[in-house]
């Protein structure tokens, strides 16, 4: 499988939960890479215990990735029916929406 052909544009998003502990996020991006499957997108926050990441890779690759790193021992979580939401918060907006977008523009008057 490779990645060169694999992007239409679309990204697929889905969570993925790491293990606190140094190298969890280097095995997930490694498992990833053994599948020929590029991340497009990786939003995260440090929480106490595990953590828990968004990662976006092409929509092709979307069910591939899941498999992938479940293979890998990475539990994931994938609604396939909700809207693909694009880390801005808004499914299909640009950068100037969400929170990537208030930071980018800068205060409000």
């Amino acid at each position: 499988m490779s990645n060169d052909t694999a992007s239409s544009g679309a990204t697929g998003w889905f969570s993925a939960r790491l293990a606190a502990r140094p190298g969890s996020l280097a095995a997930a991006a490694t498992a990833l890479a053994a599948a020929g499957i590029a991340i497009e997108g990786m939003v995260g926050s440090p929480e106490g215990g595990d953590g828990e990441v968004q990662i976006g890779v092409a929509a092709a690759q979307l069910d591939a990735a899941i498999k992938a790193l479940n293979a890998a021992g990475v539990s994931t979580q994938h609604d396939a029916a909700a809207p693909q939401l694009e880390p801005t918060g808004a499914a299909g907006e640009g950068l100037e929406l969400g929170i990537i977008g208030a930071i980018l523009r800068g205060p409000r008057s």
